[in-house]
């Protein structure tokens, strides 16, 4: 582990003075699919229009809210005219169903290249999710992720562009505060998270 990682100040460094380097001028992503979690806004907004600068063809927006995922689509559409096609659909990372309706139109696309699991909440207070019984957070961002990735990452596996070399490639988005977590359960992860 990185020294002073662990603290307020290390990740405030970082946020202030760690630079990511700019990509080669050579990346491009030209006909390639990629769906983006999360993205109506925030960092899933900001790579999306990421994406769409890189040359993707094919952008899906996976968000809870059909008319914010609207108007992120609508913003993105008007400043990458270009832009082959943005789609928006609706998934919802505390609904299992959801989850698994998303996948079944994962299933209908011609290719997934790039996959980017962004969504995701932190919540001040304990609040358990109404459709399974976990807390929010965890239920959300650990088992849902999980289940989401393990099952794209099948999908773009059976998806994958005949005569590419390169992989597809999917990334989960996490956040810095994990490192100031004093996180120690003594018994399962499930029942300790599931417990106000």
């Amino acid at each position: 582990m990185c020294r002073g990682k662990a603290s307020m100040r290390g990740i405030i460094y970082k946020q202030l003075f760690v630079h990511a380097k700019p990509l080669p001028s050579s990346v491009s992503l030209a006909g390639a699919t990629a769906i983006v979690t999360g993205s109506n806004g925030g960092i899933g907004f900001e790579a999306s229009r990421q994406l769409l600068r890189l040359g993707v063809r094919h952008l899906i927006l996976a968000v809870r809210s059909q008319s914010r995922g609207d108007t992120a689509a609508a913003k993105l559409r008007e400043e990458y005219p270009e832009s082959r096609r943005i789609e928006v659909a609706i998934l919802d990372m505390a609904d299992y169903g959801s989850i698994n309706a998303f996948l079944q139109f994962c299933h209908r696309l011609e290719y997934v290249d790039y996959v980017i699991l962004n969504a995701g909440l932190q919540n001040q207070t304990f609040r358990r999710c109404d459709k399974t019984g976990h807390e929010m957070a965890f239920q959300v961002n650990c088992l849902s992720t999980g289940l989401l990735a393990l099952s794209l990452a099948t999908i773009m596996k059976s998806k994958k562009r005949p005569n590419n070399a390169d992989p597809p490639v999917l990334s989960v988005v996490g956040s810095d505060t994990m490192w100031l977590s004093r996180f120690q359960p003594t018994d399962q992860v499930s029942s300790y998270m599931d417990d106000p």
